[in-house]
């Protein structure tokens, strides 16, 4: 209960400085104003609320000619093309022609079995530069990050990784939203999330994150830390 009242605390916190004060720039997801390049951390309850956000996003990119690259829980696949299909998005020739790649875990965070953060690293800027080459004018990279839950002695790499994903995100046109679940990832994981994200998706918003810790500063902490992150979810 304890790590449930610290979330939504955190997310009243950021809601209110944006609400008083009016600083930090706004963005709507799928709308009409251009997504911004960037590294975002998202938080939802459900597999419901992710939807609800994702595929506009992906109609939204489909429609400027943007490739879309979605990293899946395997179960949720199906799911996903049957939204799109009811959207009126013809997912199967999407995939077809290449402008939206739907990986499962095994494919991408877990290749080879387990998280390795620096060959995932090198996969993330390796993909990203090979949609520029083949004239894809912006990625939009949206990955359910549920794939940690399998392995949970891999959290403190999910975190560094996480804070030096923001020096690949820097090289490329793309915006790249890395989705938990807050009924899986309790209150210590959802602000280490803020400190490595620039950007964080509230209500379907993407917003400038005031959490936020540039890497250099973040990694040497995170180096003098003397426990290792926890699950740490709230029943």
């Amino acid at each position: 209960m304890l790590a449930a009242l610290r979330i939504i605390e955190v997310v009243d916190d950021i809601r209110d400085m944006h609400t008083m004060s009016g600083d930090g720039e706004v963005r709507h997801l799928g709308g009409t104003v251009a997504e911004q390049k960037g590294h975002v951390c998202a938080f939802f309850n459900s597999v419901e609320e992710e939807f609800e956000v994702l595929v506009p996003l992906i109609k939204h990119g489909v429609n400027r000619g943007d490739r879309f690259w979605y990293m899946v829980d395997p179960v949720q696949r199906a799911e996903l093309v049957q939204r799109l299909r009811r959207e009126d998005v013809d997912a199967e020739a999407l995939l077809e022609s290449g402008q939206l790649g739907l990986y499962p875990w095994e494919e991408a965070h877990l290749r080879g079995g387990s998280f390795d953060k620096e060959a995932i690293l090198r996969l993330a800027d390796e993909t990203l530069t090979s949609h520029e080459k083949q004239r894809f004018p912006f990625t939009r990279m949206w990955s359910n990050q549920g794939w940690a839950l399998k392995d949970v002695s891999k959290l403190a790499d999910l975190i560094e990784y996480e804070s030096r994903f923001n020096a690949v995100a820097e090289r490329h046109p793309s915006l790249t939203v890395c989705v938990y679940d807050l009924s899986q990832f309790g209150a210590s994981i959802v602000m280490d999330m803020l400190h490595t994200h620039p950007l964080v998706i509230l209500g379907g918003t993407v917003h400038d994150n005031p959490f936020y810790i540039p890497p250099d500063q973040f990694l040497r902490d995170l180096g003098v830390r003397s426990t290792p992150p926890r699950l740490d979810v709230a029943e």
